[in-house]
């Protein structure tokens, strides 16, 4: 046949061993080398594909049966390469399955806590993301971008003096004190919490619609803040009584 076809005919071949990978005893060195096929034809499909939606034969490929399969490798970089496929694809629940899985077999790889990190982040569950890049810092104590990152996380959760504190950690690693990346996270830290002090001011001075515009424009960067979103719920409940 012509090479279009051949190809087509090949990707097919890749996708049915993913699909039934799991109903197999493979070895580990077949299913990597398996993934690996697999990949290339996730990310040839991919850059043809218009749609922005999740192929069909992509969630036939990634089956519960594959997960389980992955879930009983002993190689890390099999496991990470199996995560990042999933992370692709949406599939963030089981990709985080599979970091866990991963950090068991490799608990010193910063690489693994990285990814978690960044999972949980796109999840939401920022209280497991703070645990993973703690996990991070401890493993590189050196490495500034684990303090920024694990600063951004706080900042997300409205938790201004972890913020501070790790900011001077970061400095301290570094031993550059006003690095160009230290002075716009302590500038932002600044500006927030000026911000939520205008807040809680306004509300108290019978300003709730000033209020609002204050909370509204704290939450771009505190998203989940409890103490934000409880001031929020007073200002709401503050202007509806003014109707």
């Amino acid at each position: 046949g012509s090479p279009a076809s051949l190809e087509g005919a090949s990707a097919g071949k890749h996708r049915q061993e993913l699909v039934f990978i799991g109903d197999s005893h493979m070895n580990e060195g077949k299913i990597l080398a398996a993934l690996s096929r697999c990949i290339v034809s996730n990310r040839a499909a991919s850059e043809e594909s218009e749609s922005s939606e999740m192929p069909e034969i992509t969630m036939k490929r990634f089956s519960e049966a594959w997960v389980h399969e992955i879930l009983t490798a002993e190689n890390g970089e099999l496991i990470r390469d199996a995560a990042n496929e999933l992370h692709r694809f949406g599939r963030f629940s089981d990709a985080i399955r599979l970091y866990d899985r991963a950090i068991q077999v490799e608990p010193d790889n910063v690489i693994n806590f990285q990814a978690r990190m960044a999972l949980y982040m796109r999840a939401g569950s920022l209280k497991n993301a703070v645990a993973d890049a703690k996990s991070c810092i401890r493993l590189r104590p050196a490495f500034v971008p684990g303090y920024l990152r694990l600063s951004s996380i706080h900042m997300r959760l409205g938790e201004y003096d972890e913020v501070r504190a790790n900011l001077a950690a970061a400095a301290d690693a570094s031993g550059i004190v006003n690095s160009a990346s230290l002075e716009m996270a302590h500038e932002k830290l600044l500006k927030v919490e000026t911000t939520v002090h205008e807040a809680m001011q306004a509300l108290q001075a019978g300003q709730p619609v000033e209020s609002m515009k204050c909370i509204e424009a704290a939450l771009v960067d505190c998203d989940k803040s409890e103490v934000l979103h409880r001031l929020r719920n007073e200002a709401l409940s503050a202007v509806a009584a003014l109707s």
